[in-house]
């Protein structure tokens, strides 16, 4: 009778699998859960106090008839005529605007590795700013889809010429160098600003208007136009998260894990 001698290993004794994965998928998981439930609660509170910042106005609202102005379309109702046409888009382009520039310094913020970055460290306020007073000097443009491409393409520009600043010579475009280059930028431009805007009263008082902003005086047409760029933009930004998260970690890092760290500093 024979027998087989069961097989041995030199490798030492076999890891215990883990249930639940590899790692500490568990940890990880229970992170995700919370920033989820974080995420769903803020979302909630948005949609709580726009239902309350609808109803505060010259004519006070309450909640419950905001909500059936909102549900239920009566345009022979004043209160839903008061919400719809007015008080619904001037909130809802609030909340985009206020998920744009939150979007804009978290791009910023990762670009740069400094947790107080924003658009205007790298030019782009600047370059806005002064593409819109330049249109209104010496095109005598006024009107919202002028000022927002002429925003746009000034941005562009300024944010072109802080990456080329910021690359030339031997070294890489660091955080540093761009942070460098995009005040210098800056500099320049709000120069260029403060001389149209002094050389033209009627530059000024638009410019002004232009650079505080307002939520008055917004309906749906308005809304309708300007979330086309909202919606771009934080297509741009999603697709950017990966890319900069690697860069985050440095550029060798970022070129190990398959990023380009300088095609995700132009794009950004």
């Amino acid at each position: 009778m024979s027998t087989t001698a069961a097989p041995t290993t030199t490798d030492g004794p076999r890891p215990v699998r883990n249930p639940a994965g590899e790692g500490r998928p568990p940890a990880r998981r229970a992170q995700h859960a919370r920033r989820a439930a974080g995420l769903l609660a803020c979302t909630a509170l948005v949609a709580v106090l726009a239902v309350l910042s609808i109803g505060i106005g010259a004519k006070t609202i309450p909640p419950g008839d905001v909500l059936h102005a909102l549900l239920h379309p009566d345009p022979g109702n004043d209160d839903w005529i008061v919400v719809r046409t007015s008080r619904l888009p001037r909130s809802l382009l609030g909340i985009g605007v206020g998920v744009a520039l939150g979007l804009s310094g978290a791009l910023m913020q990762a670009l740069t590795r400094n947790p107080l970055a924003d658009p205007g460290l790298l030019g782009v306020n600047a370059g806005a700013a002064a593409a819109v007073a330049a249109a209104t000097a010496l095109l005598d443009l006024g009107s919202f889809s002028a000022y927002v491409w002429c925003a746009l393409l000034g941005a562009a520009v300024a944010a072109a010429a802080v990456h080329l600043l910021g690359t030339r010579g031997r070294s890489r475009a660091t955080p540093v160098r761009l942070a460098l280059a995009g005040t210098a930028v800056t500099a320049v431009l709000t120069a260029v600003v403060n001389g149209l805007i002094l050389l033209d009263p009627l530059t000024l008082n638009r410019f002004r208007f232009w650079q505080i902003g307002t939520l008055g005086g917004v309906d749906g047409a308005l809304l309708r136009q300007v979330l086309p760029f909202l919606a771009a933009g934080a297509l741009l930004a999603a697709l950017l998260a990966r890319p900069l998260n690697a860069v985050a970690l440095g550029d060798d890092t970022a070129r190990a894990l398959g990023a380009h760290p300088g095609r995700t500093q132009f794009a950004t």
